[in-house]
C-alpha cells in the first residue's frame, strides 16, 4: 500500500510561542520596574525647597523613597552629573 501524500503545509514548524511570551512578559515586568522607579525618582525631585526648609526634613525623611533607585542605570540616578 503506498503512503498517501501529506501537504507540505504540514510540515511547518510551529513558532515557539511560549518562548515569545515569556520574553515579552520579562520586557513588560522591566518596563514597569523602570517606570515605577522613574515616578518615585519625580515624586523625589518635585518636593518644594519650602517645603522641605519648613520641615527641616530632608526628600528620603518626608517622602520615605531612597535616592538611589537600583532599578534605574547609573546615569539616571538622582544627582548624576551633579559632582
Amino acid at each position: 500500500m503506498p503512503a498517501k501524500a501529506v501537504p507540505a503545509c504540514t510540515f511547518v514548524a510551529e513558532p515557539r510561542s511560549g518562548l515569545l511570551t515569556r520574553w515579552l512578559a520579562a520586557v513588560s515586568a522591566t518596563a514597569r520596574r523602570t517606570g515605577a522607579a522613574h515616578a518615585r525618582r519625580r515624586a523625589l525631585e518635585d518636593l518644594p525647597p519650602d517645603f522641605l526648609r519648613d520641615t527641616g526634613l530632608t526628600p528620603e525623611q518626608a517622602t520615605g523613597i531612597k535616592r538611589h533607585q537600583p532599578d534605574l542605570p547609573f546615569f539616571m540616578q538622582a544627582g548624576f552629573g551633579d559632582r
